[in-house]
């Protein structure tokens, strides 16, 4: 087993989004992503599935744009091959499972 303390990771920079790959394997990739509010990741397509859970705050997800605001304690999953990009609407914690 492995506990990884989430809290202490990737603190918040008002100079950009912070993506903190917390565990990278062939089969997956776990990142936390720290915004301040108005933060975003600009639209890109990524070949693996992904799946957004917000831990705090709210974002807007746009999937091949299908926009969808969504609040802290809900998961977004976003098909692999689809153009996407997230804003933070407050300052949000978002962990981000990138998988085949």
């Amino acid at each position: 087993m492995r506990v990884i303390d989430l809290g202490s990771r990737a603190p918040f920079s008002p100079r950009g989004v912070v993506k903190d790959e917390v565990v990278v394997t062939d089969q997956f990739k776990f990142l936390l992503i720290r915004f301040e509010s108005g933060q975003q990741v600009a639209p890109c397509v990524m070949a693996r599935n992904t799946g957004f859970l917000v831990l705090e705050g709210t974002i807007k997800v746009t999937d091949d744009g299908e926009q969808s605001v969504v609040p802290a304690g809900s998961l977004v999953l976003v098909p692999g091959g689809h153009t996407r990009q997230i804003e933070a609407l407050s300052r949000s914690s978002v962990v981000a499972l990138q998988y085949e």
